[in-house]
């Protein structure tokens, strides 16, 4: 039940571009980064990338969502030097 309320929490305050929300944006955004990924961090397949993330509020809720075949998207890109 917490990771449901976990996953209203963030998209609520994402799509209200609260505060908390302008953090979990950067925690993902860090993440993706150490990934070193420019694909959506939702598509690449979380069991080999796993070992290479921090443990995090994000990581947590993609295991989450893994476990439960639950999708979810978000609109972070990266331009490429």
């Amino acid at each position: 039940m917490q990771e449901i309320y976990r996953l209203i929490d963030i998209i609520s305050h994402t799509a209200a571009k609260m505060t908390m929300g302008s953090l979990y944006t950067i925690t993902l955004e860090a993440l993706i980064i150490k990934l070193g990924s420019t694909r959506d961090f939702y598509l690449l397949p979380f069991k080999e990338l796993q070992r290479l993330a921090s443990n995090s509020l994000v990581k947590s809720t993609r295991q989450f969502l893994e476990s439960n075949a639950i999708q979810l998207t978000h609109n972070i890109t990266f331009n490429l030097p």
